[in-house]
C-alpha cells in the first residue's frame, strides 16, 4: 500500500517566481513530501508551467505554494 492510501497528508512546498509578464522564471522544490514519486510529480508539473496570466499589479513576485496530497 502506499502512504496515499494510508491516509497519510503528503505536502510539497515549491518556491515559484511569476515575472511581469506572467512568464515563470523559479519553481523550486524547498521542502519536499518524503515521498520520491510526489516530488517528482510536482517538479514535473512545474517544469510545464511556462507562463501565467500576468500579476494584477504588474510587478514580478515571489511567493511559497504548497501542494498537499491526501485527506
Amino acid at each position: 500500500m502506499s502512504e496515499i492510501t494510508l491516509g497519510k497528508k503528503l505536502e510539497v512546498t515549491v518556491k515559484l517566481k511569476v515575472e511581469a509578464d506572467g512568464t515563470v522564471t523559479e519553481f523550486t522544490i524547498v521542502e519536499g513530501s518524503g515521498n520520491a514519486v510526489v516530488d517528482a510529480s510536482v517538479r514535473e508539473a512545474g517544469m510545464k508551467l511556462g507562463k501565467l496570466p500576468p500579476p494584477p499589479n504588474g510587478q514580478a513576485f515571489s511567493a511559497p505554494v504548497r501542494f498537499e496530497l491526501g485527506d
